[in-house]
């Protein structure tokens, strides 16, 4: 059964407005070589404000470009999640600050062990295709929490992943 929740008009007058802003109004691009990278390609940039606004033919363009469907692989090469028409994914969520124990219903912070029991609970459990972190172990320090949480991840489950970085630094380690 398909669900279609905005008919076909409105559909295009989203993308029509979308279009709109993003000629007219433009966005912000807080990163110079990405800044530079708009300009090759024909979009407005004005440097000191970091704003690009995009032709609607640039947009069109790349959209008519895009792939349709692409794939993540985990370390297990077999086990891919895909995305495009027709295809679903199950995956869990990351981030939780507090979990509640099954035994006494305490709420307490989320560990990093946590994060490991998680991550193998999904791991086992063939509906899920990708696996999250599930939580957000605040005894690790933050700068470097992000990267902890992909290292368990990756040491616990050969699947697809998905996991953030908290800023630039951390990305950057």
């Amino acid at each position: 059964m398909l669900v279609k929740i905005l008919d076909d008009e409105q559909i295009d007058k989203i993308h029509q407005k979308s279009l709109d802003i993003l000629e007219n109004i433009g966005v912000i691009v807080p990163h110079e070589e990405a800044l530079a990278r708009f300009a090759t390609l024909g979009a407005n940039v004005d440097s000191k404000r970091s704003l690009v606004k995009i032709p609607s033919e640039l947009v069109m363009e790349f959209i008519s470009k895009a792939g349709k469907k692409f794939a993540i692989y985990g370390r297990d090469l077999s086990k891919k999640a895909e995305f495009g028409v027709g295809k679903r994914n199950y995956n869990t969520s990351a981030g939780q600050t507090f979990w509640v124990d099954n035994i006494g219903d305490q709420r307490r912070h989320s560990t990093l062990n946590d994060v490991k029991e998680a991550v193998r609970f999904a791991d086992a459990l063939d509906q899920i295709t990708i696996p999250g972190a599930m939580s957000d172990p605040l005894e690790v320090p933050i700068e470097w929490r992000c990267l902890q949480v992909a290292f368990e991840m990756v040491s616990h489950t050969d699947k697809p992943i998905y996991f953030w970085f908290n800023d630039r630094n951390s990305a950057n380690n």
